[in-house]
């Protein structure tokens, strides 16, 4: 029987690879080729199925698996950082996979610690394992009992956004702040540097945003360029960005609001084909909510599906229909409003499901 070592696998998937195959990243995924065989089968759906599937053979478990997780980001501003930020919503992470995600149920985990994605894979982590590689025996470390990887019940506080820019156009882009927003960070993905970023807040004054610019060197996005900027207590109401571009380029943007959170998501069911939003109806105007669903299937994005359903009794659902089996769509869906104090909101929820 052999040992063997999982550094931060994503062995139920990372959300980030549905991000990559969401409705708002189809621009940008195109150019930089973060849609791939790696990509589609990271896709939290795909790995829960195989997952239902691989964990019913006699020999799943013949080898001793020992799992390695992290909680860290990396530098500010860092790829795995700008992963985290997205995936902080889903929980504790290393930039790239949660720690949910990194663990086998049936597996031995020997530690978590502060490490990021990089860190791990690179091997700052071996004086942490090397033990249980010179091991002839099994080493007595419980099993981790069987755990289900919850990606519905976290609270939504972002809002995601994408498309095409055209040279020579205004690239203008709205965004939608309530009141009592403590932060708003902004994470805007290109494939290559805007030449450009101007923002005008709702009074109609110009803002002259601090931008931190980098490229992603790892990860789903890696090629892409990111601009990063962080409003401190902005204003409440309709905020205006404009990006220049000296190319025909793609945007992704990732809206991150530090607030009471407005909307929750709970668990979708393949077999019933029912996905359902709740709304804090204490904080919205119940009969303004509309949910935006976009349907897609992650192997052929033409095969696309869009609608909505308004909100009338706080409770946001709808069935959903799959034109194939044993394929993976992508769920998108955009919830839009005003909140109690006459406010518009955005928010979004990005899932995969398994249609089987």
């Amino acid at each position: 029987m052999d040992n063997d070592n999982t550094l931060s696998s994503p062995h139920n998937g990372s959300q980030l690879a549905d991000l990559a195959y969401s409705a708002w990243a189809g621009w940008l995924a195109d150019l930089i080729g973060a849609q791939g065989d790696g990509t589609y089968a990271m896709q939290m759906a795909n790995m829960e199925d195989f997952r239902t599937q691989i964990e019913q053979e006699p020999l799943a478990y013949y080898n001793d698996y020992y799992t390695l997780g992290g909680t860290d980001w990396g530098p500010l501003f860092s790829s795995n950082w700008l992963g985290g930020t997205y995936l902080s919503q889903f929980g504790s992470n290393d930039g790239v996979v949660t720690t949910e995600s990194s663990r086998l149920p049936n597996g031995h985990e020997l530690a978590i610690g502060e490490w990021n994605h990089t860190s791990i894979r690179t091997g700052e982590v071996f004086p942490i394992f090397e033990q249980y590689l010179m091991a002839e025996q099994p080493l007595d470390i419980s099993p981790l009992a069987a755990r289900h990887v919850d990606k519905n019940t976290e609270s939504v506080n972002q809002w995601v956004h994408g498309g095409q820019l055209d040279e020579g156009d205004a690239n203008e882009l709205s965004i939608a702040v309530e009141k009592d927003v403590k932060k708003i960070s902004l994470h805007l993905m290109t494939s290559n540097r805007l030449s450009d970023i101007r923002l005008i807040d709702p009074s109609g004054d110009e803002v002259i945003p601090k931008v931190k610019t980098n490229i992603n060197k790892d990860g789903i996005f890696a090629g892409a360029m990111s601009h990063y900027i962080i409003l401190e207590e902005p204003l409440a109401g309709e905020w205006s960005i404009t990006m220049d571009v000296n190319q025909d380029e793609a945007y992704l943007l990732l809206a991150d609001y530090a607030a009471a959170p407005i909307i929750e998501r709970n668990e979708v069911s393949a077999s019933k084909e029912n996905y359902h939003v709740e709304v804090d109806h204490n904080q919205v105007q119940q009969d303004t909510v509309k949910a935006t669903y976009n349907i897609t299937q992650s192997s052929n994005p033409k095969n696309s599906e869009v609608y909505s359903v308004k909100g009338l009794n706080i409770n946001l659902s709808d069935t959903i229909i799959f034109e194939e089996t044993d394929e993976v769509y992508n769920i998108t869906i955009d919830v839009e409003g005003f909140t109690e104090t006459g406010e518009v909101f955005n928010r979004t929820i990005i899932d995969s499901v398994y249609a089987d």
